[in-house]
């Protein structure tokens, strides 16, 4: 089946899916009417220490796993892992960072619930962190630190659309969710671009250490940028 004829029947399933459900859905009782959504200032979020925490957090959280996924079919290739035949490691990585995607998203879920958005934003960036030198030091040639390494990554970067919208949800009240959320959701925009400066990269060295590398770097970076100024989201925010 070709792509646009795949793209073509995902379309025809889900709108109706979509439009029905959407027919469905209404403001919860005792939740800010559309007064309150209107009186909303976008201008004011720009000056927020507290913004800008959840957009650098974002942005750190996504770059690293965008670097791998991006090129994770010829990252898989170009790292030989052992027995496994070239194809059958980009194949093996390609499911290793879906699946860690997906349970990231119903993990940090629930981890952001008991622990708190700071918690859960340093405690994913730590482990994107050990993931990424994982797949830079022990991945060439050797199938279980590799697949285990793009797991990580994957199962970080699903935290990112668990923790941000539930934080965003706590500090600014979901009846502006979508107003602030999007903004938020750019700093992903801005990151996508790393794939590409990898696969530049690859193109200019031979070799995709030196972009993940880089990508390894900014998330030792975030994790800094995070720390310090995520602490008033200890108490803005505190856990349910």
């Amino acid at each position: 089946m070709a792509p646009l004829e795949i793209f073509r029947l995902i379309g025809l399933v889900y709108a109706p899916i979509i439009l029905v459900t959407g027919l469905m859905m209404a403001v919860p009782p005792g939740q800010p009417g559309t007064e309150a959504v209107a009186s909303f200032s976008r201008k004011k979020l720009f000056g927020a220490p507290r913004f800008w925490t959840l957009f650098a957090g974002m942005f750190f959280g996504t770059l690293p796993y965008l670097t791998v996924m991006g090129n994770v079919k010829p990252i898989g290739v170009d790292f030989d892992i052992g027995y496994i035949g070239k194809w059958e490691a980009a194949l093996f990585a390609i499911s290793a960072v879906a699946a860690g995607n997906a349970f990231g998203r119903v993990f940090w879920g629930i981890f952001v619930d008991k622990l708190g958005p700071r918690r859960s934003m340093l405690s994913a960036q730590a482990i994107m962190i050990a993931s990424m030198l994982c797949l830079i030091l022990f991945g060439r040639g050797h199938p279980l630190p590799f697949m285990i390494a793009v797991c990580g990554a994957g199962f970080c970067y699903g935290s990112n659309f668990a923790i941000y919208p539930a934080t965003v949800a706590r500090l600014y009240g979901t009846h502006v969710m979508g107003s602030v959320y999007a903004l938020i959701m750019a700093a992903q925009a801005i990151s996508s671009f790393a794939p590409s400066i990898n696969g530049k990269l690859f193109d200019i060295t031979g070799s995709f250490i030196p972009g993940l590398s880089g990508a390894a770097g900014l998330a030792i970076v975030g994790i800094i940028v995070t720390a310090i100024l995520s602490k008033p989201l200890a108490e803005q925010s505190k856990p349910v």
